[in-house]
């Protein structure tokens, strides 16, 4: 049985720094530059991670957003183990995502956010742009999913204390016990 070796080459060319890591022989000649190119569909740009991050950061705040609805759909209060603060920056994350999505369709003509990713950006990875278009969506849904928890409220017959459906005296008098 053979032993194989991983070798590590660097390819930099158009802006773009590659890492590419392939198994041979240890004792062959070293692999041209042009057959790992062709052999290697990893690509990474610093552009990609900024996306990537940026769209991450806002799929969070829509799951906090959803988390929180969720809660006061059902019990009336938002979750016990979510700070007020981290809830309001959740819901201001959404609002800024949701906000300039709906700004970025009206001014380019119906394109997504992935699309003007791409357009400012340039080429990204596939998986960047699928984080881009689950950031959109889900920024949507927690949209929607606010307006659905406030007539959940509205439908239960709750005070509507500071138009956020949400007893502030029972949820408070319940966090404290």
């Amino acid at each position: 049985m053979q032993q194989k070796a991983l070798i590590r080459n660097e390819v930099i060319s158009n802006q773009r720094h590659v890492t590419l890591w392939k198994k041979v022989p240890p004792t062959s000649p070293s692999i041209s530059q042009d057959t790992l190119r062709k052999s290697s569909c990893l690509y990474s740009r610093p552009q990609d991670n900024l996306v990537s991050g940026i769209a991450e950061i806002g799929i969070g705040f829509a799951l906090g957003v959803l988390w929180s609805e969720f809660f006061i759909a059902f019990t009336g209060c938002g979750p016990t183990n979510f700070s007020d603060t981290l809830e309001r920056i959740c819901y201001q994350g959404v609002i800024v995502l949701a906000g300039v999505a709906l700004f970025n369709r009206i001014v380019t003509g119906g394109k997504d956010l992935e699309k003007s990713a791409e357009d400012v950006f340039g080429p990204l990875e596939s998986f960047t742009l699928i984080q881009v278009q689950i950031a959109e969506y889900s920024s949507a849904l927690a949209v929607v999913g606010a307006f659905v928890a406030l007539g959940f409220q509205y439908s239960r017959g709750a005070d509507i204390d500071g138009l956020s459906g949400i007893d502030v005296a029972m949820c408070r008098a319940i966090r404290d016990l």
